[in-house]
């Protein structure tokens, strides 16, 4: 008799710990809110070549409100989105839905812009910046 295979466990979203990848930097601006930016390594070696002679870095760059500046500066490599979204839930007095929404939001756009990355329990995965 054949045993049952187990079901592959998926790990919810909010279990994922962000982490700030290598080169981000975050500025404060004259609000109070943060521009974070990362150069962007090109992958093309035409495009790597032409930066090279003109000498043009390409950023990629967010301008963060409150939250969103909030949200950063609790990014530390070991805190669940879930922990996360109950911090801006709480700080801002958001309702549960609106908070998760926003660090979601947040984290979606961070990614985008390649200034965080998640590691998630069990996955092995290689990051290429």
């Amino acid at each position: 008799m054949a045993e049952a295979e187990q079901p592959k466990r998926h790990s919810h979203p909010l279990d994922a710990v962000p982490e700030i990848a290598p080169g981000a930097e975050a500025r404060p601006d004259s609000k109070g809110c943060l521009q974070v930016r990362r150069e962007v390594i090109p992958r093309h070696p035409i495009e790597r070549t032409l930066r090279r002679w003109f000498a043009q870095p390409v950023w990629g760059r967010v301008n963060l409100d409150e939250r969103g500046t909030y949200f950063w500066e609790q990014i530390d490599g070991k805190t669940r989105l879930r922990e996360l979204a109950k911090r801006v839930t709480q700080r801002f007095e958001l309702t549960e839905k609106i908070g998760v929404e926003s660090t979601l939001l947040y984290t979606k756009e961070l990614m985008l812009r390649k200034l965080i990355f998640l590691k998630i329990e069990g996955v092995n995965i290689k990051v290429n910046p």
